[in-house]
């Protein structure tokens, strides 16, 4: 819950001047024009979280959760700016967890994406063990990224990866290995 506390001020910070400075092509747009257009695109959903965001080119990347036919779901869409809206451009299809009582302590999932500027590897998930602090992932290449976990969810983009993900790792406070796959 505090995570949730928490996140929802970085969002709001997020989307009223710093980070990216909430801004989607040339124009602004606010959280209210953002999740309206999360609720209608996942309008036949319930529960819709935003999990974490970045800014990729012209568009925002939204991690978000959802409760559909009883399962939870976690997906990612790319949002932009059309007549000072916000549009939402596709999304991944989303990822179930079916087990709502005893849910893993995170979901993963990888999508490729292509950008205006190249191809884009994006790793996401939502994180339900509070104890995780950090996703590690290393690729079939041998590279590794980490980053922080943001609110309840990751968002890892990877710039012209030519390689898929080989070994998740999530980490705790002390930088210890607490959830691994394989």
């Amino acid at each position: 819950m505090v995570r949730n506390v928490c996140y929802m001020l970085v969002l709001l910070l997020l989307f009223t001047g710093a980070g990216c400075n909430g801004k989607v092509s040339d124009v602004t747009l606010d959280e209210e024009e953002i999740y309206t257009a999360l609720k209608e695109w996942y309008k036949h959903s319930e529960d819709i979280s935003v999990l974490a965001t970045t800014q990729l080119q012209e568009h925002l990347v939204i991690v978000v959760s959802y409760n559909y036919n009883n399962a939870r779901y976690t997906d990612y869409c790319f949002i932009h700016e059309n007549d000072g809206k916000a549009v939402i451009r596709g999304s991944s299809g989303g990822l179930a967890e079916s087990d709502l009582e005893a849910p893993r302590p995170l979901t993963f999932s990888s999508g490729g994406a292509i950008g205006d500027d190249g191809s884009y590897l994006i790793t996401y998930g939502e994180i339900v063990d509070e104890t995780i602090e950090e996703i590690r992932l290393e690729y079939s290449d041998g590279v590794k990224i980490s980053e922080k976990v943001s609110g309840n969810g990751y968002l890892i983009i990877r710039e012209e990866a030519v390689a898929g993900v080989k070994v998740i790792e999530a980490l705790d406070g002390a930088g210890e290995v607490v959830y691994r796959v394989p």
